[in-house]
């Protein structure tokens, strides 16, 4: 697959696998595109569902310029799906696989229903699923029989950041492609496209997306996002500098009055959090120019400061188990409590 989208940087292992499917012509069945959120599993999908359909060479494969891969671009290819979880639902829900009663989405736009039509401009048809870990019970089960009996000319691609979440009958029916975080300095090499930028630009931006590619790509094409990212790292180190006066500070200094709207909020918080105790980590422990947050480095030494080595090691376990307590319908405010308690334990109070 040729490098279309800005996203499709790293994990070339992954991305070498699915073009050697493409050119071979033997790609086939289901696939679970596994890995953290933001390294390029949902850029990657659609490219390889490009791949799929286009009507190049195979080893040109997607060209990006056929008709096929234009209208994928736009959103109109009437052989391609993409199924996820509405913003108003807290799961992918049975009506998005196979058509209700009483359901909302119009059986045409129906996982069930789409793979039972014939192709209709291009080899195949397509089925993206993303976040399959958002798969309701009775989604997950009305999804079974097509995983187990796909026709030939139908390809299913799921993609998830929580593996244990997707039901295990589920993922033992897919073909699994596994995603890492990618290089801080291959994003960095990547970013050299983006000639706008300047070189501390760049190596800023890098250091953000820690790992993450698709967060690269958003902050170098947007000025405000950078601005925010910025300063919602900014706002953390504040709090966490306070957090033994305020224990509850943190849930209050980041999370919106919706509800509805704190989850995306705690997951970007919580990537930061890992972040930051990285390199309070890092300099506690003496290597302070493995520290990422170069520009924060005085208030990560001030935080450092009040901190012992072993539990900040202790911190950091806990910060990347986060994200599953989310996933478990544990409430971002308590996450977050419970984090800044963790942290107050162990500061110095000043």
């Amino acid at each position: 697959m040729h490098l279309i989208a800005p996203t499709l940087v790293g994990n070339e292992h992954a991305r070498q696998y699915l073009r050697l499917l493409i050119e071979r012509e033997t790609a086939r069945g289901s696939f679970l595109f596994v890995g953290p959120e933001g390294v390029g599993k949902r850029a990657v999908a659609r490219a390889f569902g490009r791949a799929l359909q286009c009507a190049a060479t195979p080893d040109r494969r997607p060209c990006g310029t056929c008709g096929l891969c234009r209208a994928w671009n736009h959103g109109t290819n009437p052989d391609a799906l993409i199924v996820r979880r509405a913003a108003d639902h807290a799961a992918i829900r049975l009506e998005q696989i196979r058509p209700t009663a009483n359901g909302t989405t119009p059986a045409q736009d129906t996982v069930h229903r789409r793979l039972q039509l014939r192709s209709v401009v291009g080899p195949r048809q397509v089925v993206i699923i993303e976040d399959a870990d958002r798969l309701n019970d009775a989604a997950a089960s009305a999804l079974l029989k097509t995983l187990e009996e796909p026709r030939g000319d139908t390809i299913l691609i799921l993609t998830t950041s929580a593996l244990d979440a997707v039901p295990r009958t589920v993922r033992s029916r897919c073909t699994l492609v596994y995603f890492h975080r990618v290089p801080t300095a291959v994003i960095r090499d990547a970013l050299r496209l983006e000639r706008r930028l300047t070189t501390p630009e760049r190596e800023l931006i890098a250091s953000l997306a820690d790992g993450r590619p698709d967060i690269a790509h958003d902050l170098a094409h947007s000025p405000e996002r950078l601005a925010g990212e910025l300063d919602a790292f900014a706002t953390l180190l504040r709090t966490l500098q306070g957090s033994t006066q305020r224990p509850f500070g943190l849930s209050e200094a980041v999370l919106p009055t919706d509800r509805k709207a704190s989850g995306p909020v705690a997951t970007a918080t919580f990537r930061r959090l890992a972040l930051i105790v990285h390199d309070v980590l890092m300099v506690t422990t003496g290597a302070p120019s493995l520290i990422r947050l170069k520009r924060f480095r005085v208030a990560l030494e001030r935080l450092a400061a009040g901190l012992p080595e072993q539990p900040l090691h202790q911190l950091a376990d806990f910060v990347s188990t986060l994200p599953a307590l989310l996933d478990q319908n544990v409430s971002p405010k308590n996450i977050l409590d419970r984090f800044t308690n963790q942290f107050a334990a162990h500061a110095h109070p000043r």
